[in-house]
């Protein structure tokens, strides 16, 4: 499935703000708010985890589940796909949530 506004929504605990996810609007105002609030507090690392877990939830839906093909698609390592894979707490099964 491709990615959505609500993907954007869950990833971001609802604070994404208004726009649309054509435009990248509600992607940045998240992104201001995230560094207004926690600026100095790993606020760089905390939205990379973020936009992180996206990337690879969509290559895992893209290849079907299938890892090798997915740290292909990033061009990552698998080990390295697979490291990400458990920080991000992703479940791969009939989907991948």
């Amino acid at each position: 499935a491709p990615l959505t506004p609500e993907d954007v929504l869950a990833v971001t605990g609802g604070r994404a703000g208004g726009g649309t996810a054509e435009t990248g609007e509600g992607l940045a105002a998240f992104i201001r708010r995230t560094l207004s609030e926690q600026a100095g507090e790993n606020a760089f690392d905390q939205l990379m985890d973020h936009v992180g877990r996206l990337v690879i939830r969509e290559a895992l839906e893209i290849t079907g589940g299938n890892r090798t093909r997915a740290a292909r698609l990033l061009g990552l390592s698998r080990p390295t796909l697979l490291a990400r894979i458990e920080k991000y707490g992703l479940k791969i099964g009939a989907q991948v949530s």
